[in-house]
């Protein structure tokens, strides 16, 4: 194996007047409409996206689709109205929480009845779901029924097992929750409802259903209900819960080319340069000047004039910057809008030495706020100049530092990346006839991308970003050019020294990592209580690395490969924690009655050496991923271990050290069941890694274990 021994909407405020909080987020913005157009087209990207997909299917889906045509009709249809994995994710919940409840309350209501008219009250939901299953037996394509079949048939085993425990109003009301739970879902993702389209005669019409009744179109999306989601979950375009673990590459990149965008490119640099900039330290000015930012020194934090304010209109609702985002982001699920409040144009000069300048030479992430789930501000830098010296550098991209990802932002070129979570810093080419002779004039635009069901999150980071941004910026425009001991002191220290703090946590360990684990630790002693918490911190703290390993092999593609190797280690670190705790805790508790468990360290010397030497012998790249992700060229391996011909000699090593732990009874009972999960978890990977299980859309992305070819003492990684 050359893979590790386990593994990873518009926003509407309120109108608040000139320089006021307007400039963060504005009604009908240029933004809302980007945002108007995206949704007005969304039905038709999906149409579109639908046609694409059967142009390019293989020759055995083309003979499924014609063999169950009114399967496939009705579940394009369906997946039409689930393009949103939050959505499905919800309806994989609801769905099954509803038929469980059915089934239970059908046997509930058996149990009830007189033992001589019905003998055996637990096999009803069982023979109902043999004649559902028989029903669809020749409806559905095999594997889909297998899998249906498997579903029925463990809701009916859960529910026989859970009725008597249950009232029939506890029952009645999950099926209740569950069945609206299903629009609850829709109206917090944004997406239309399938049985919107046959409610009214109009919408059967509409759809190209007019001949077919409300009874008849109902009675066929509840029958059919199961497999649909099932359907939808598996072609969801970002996969439910595997896309979520996967550390995601957020930098992106384009060029301005059109006539009009070099135009207003022009008006801009022109206006900037007419200002009669100092060119000794950087020169601002704001797009919309928030309230609280401060009006420095020689042009310092003043507002563009109304011309270039056009000029930077047309430039954030342009179809090239807007489109770094609509690429990456799927706009079903995504809303975009503008954060104006921290939007400027600024003049750079050479850097001076005792000045905070300095910070951005150094690694640094700008913004703090890096536990909002699944919402992103982007900083987004843009050029109007020509540069070949001064380069934007992202560690965490590819293999850092190795592999940085640079960029040499001139005349177009505008990167984006995440705000408040990306590692970056700028440096000069070591080329020396690069060198610029011109200043640069170069524009920061901002956009917050959410989720539509997370919408007042949205808001809330970007309100926040902006008023941390108008702090720093008062900060910074002080630590220019220091001239008082205090503003000395800021530079030097406060801002240099804050900044390298903040960027090492996030670089050793992620600060939503570790509020994670925080948040892991104190909800189960707040639900809990503190004697009973510890087995649900552990459980919920030992296993998200095999997660991310399992997502990341699984899916590959937009990887942020130095993110995930920090966040792999970092949980596996945390994992051990527990068990070398645990276990050294059962050790001294019982090394007087029952001495050393030598066998036990004998064990965990065997396997974590092999497991070790495996990975010394890929090394730490090769050893997360760096082939299969396409970071590295394919290399044979021919050193201890993999001369002993010992397959997947990580897992296997890893499989019997944490055996080691599991052989010692005291800690053993402790927590009996983390053991066989860390293994279950190992061998759920090994099989992947063997089989090659990989997303369809991912296959040909680096070196897959599978195509992997082992002869004699060779190995490629």
């Amino acid at each position: 194996s050359s893979g590790p021994s386990g593994r990873s909407h518009l926003l509407r405020s309120r109108t608040m007047g000139r320089g006021g909080e307007n400039a963060l987020l504005k009604n009908n913005s240029p933004g809302d409409r980007i945002n108007n157009s995206i949704k007005v087209n969304e039905n038709n990207n999906a149409v579109d996206g639908e046609k694409a997909k059967e142009t390019a299917m293989g020759p055995l889906a083309r003979k499924l689709r014609a063999r169950f045509p009114d399967w496939y009709a009705l579940a394009d249809e369906f997946t039409l109205y689930h393009q949103n994995s939050f959505n499905v994710f919800l309806h994989m919940v609801t769905t099954p929480a509803g038929i469980w409840a059915a089934l239970a309350l059908i046997t509930k209501a058996a149990h009830t009845l007189d033992a001589k008219t019905l003998n055996s009250p637990n096999s009803v939901p069982f023979v109902l779901i043999m004649l559902y299953n028989a029903i669809l037996k020749q409806k559905l394509p095999k594997d889909l029924w297998v899998m249906n079949s498997m579903v029925m048939f463990a809701l009916g085993t859960a529910a026989a097992v859970a009725q008597a425990e249950y009232s029939f109003l506890a029952l009645g009301v999950t099926l209740t929750v569950s069945y609206f739970g299903q629009d609850v879902a829709h109206w917090l993702t944004g997406e239309k409802t399938y049985d919107s389209t046959y409610m009214t005669a109009d919408a059967r019409a509409a759809n190209g259903s007019a001949s077919s009744s409300f009874a008849s179109k109902f009675m066929e999306h509840t029958v059919y209900l199961m497999p649909l989601v099932l359907h939808s979950a598996y072609h969801c375009p970002e996969p439910i819960l595997l896309s979520w673990m996967v550390p995601r590459n957020y930098v992106v990149f384009a060029k301005l080319t059109s006539t009009d965008e070099k135009s207003h490119l022009k008006r801009i640099r022109d206006w900037a340069l007419a200002q009669n900039p100092r060119l000794d330290a950087t020169t601002h000015w704001w797009f919309e000047r928030p309230n609280g930012a401060q009006v420095g020194v020689e042009n310092q934090g003043y507002e563009v004039s109304p011309e270039v304010k056009e000029s930077f209109e047309e430039i954030m609702k342009g179809d090239t910057v807007m489109g770094m985002f609509t690429k990456r982001f799927d706009m079903t699920s995504y809303e975009i809008a503008q954060v104006r409040g921290m939007n400027e144009l600024y003049v750079a000069g050479p850097p001076l030495t005792n000045n905070s300048d300095k910070v951005f030479e150094s690694s640094h992430v700008d913004g703090p706020y890096r536990i909002f789930p699944f919402c992103y501000l982007f900083r987004c830098m843009l050029a109007t100049t020509g540069n070949s010296q001064i380069r934007t550098n992202f560690n965490f991209v590819t293999t850092y530092p190795e592999n940085t990802t640079k960029y040499t932002l001139a005349d177009g070129d505008v990167v984006g990346f995440d705000f408040n979570r990306e590692i970056h810093y700028i440096d000069n080419d070591p080329d020396p006839k690069r060198v610029n002779k011109d200043p640069r004039v170069n524009l920061k635009l901002h956009y917050v991308v959410y989720p539509k069901c997370m919408r007042p999150f949205g808001k809330l980071l970007a309100f926040l970003t902006t008023r941390y941004n108008v702090n720093a910026r008062n900060l910074f425009l002080n630590t220019i050019r220091p001239k008082t001991w205090r503003h000395k002191f800021n530079a030097k220290y406060v801002v240099l020294w804050t900044t390298e703090a903040v960027y090492r946590i996030e670089q050793f360990a992620s600060w939503s990592n570790v509020a994670y684990v925080a948040l892991a630790s104190l909800l189960p002693r707040l639900l809990l209580g503190a004697s009973s918490s510890y087995p649900c911190f552990v459980a919920l703290t030992s296993f998200v690395h095999y997660i991310m390993y399992i997502s990341v092999y699984y899916l590959r593609d937009d990887v942020s490969y130095g993110s995930f190797k920090r966040d792999v280690m970092f949980f596996k670190v945390i994992a051990y924690c527990h068990l070398v705790s645990q276990f050294a805790s059962a050790v001294m508790a019982n090394v007087a009655t029952t001495g050393h468990p030598v066998l036990s360290y004998a064990m965990m010397a065997v396997g974590y050496g092999l497991a070790s030497s495996a990975a010394m012998a890929l090394g730490v790249d090769r050893t997360y991923f760096g082939s299969e992700l396409g970071h590295y060229p394919p290399k044979w391996i021919t050193a201890f271990p993999y001369s002993l011909k010992i397959p997947h000699p990580m897992i296997v090593g890893g499989i019997i050290g944490l055996s080691g732990f599991q052989i010692y009874a005291p800690f053993r009972l402790a927590i009996p069941w983390l053991i066989p999960a860390h293994i279950a978890f190992y061998m759920l990977h090994m099989l992947q890694e063997h089989f090659d299980i990989i997303a369809p859309k991912s296959r040909g992305i680096g070196k897959t274990a599978a195509s992997a070819s082992v002869t004699g003492e060779k190995k490629v990684a």
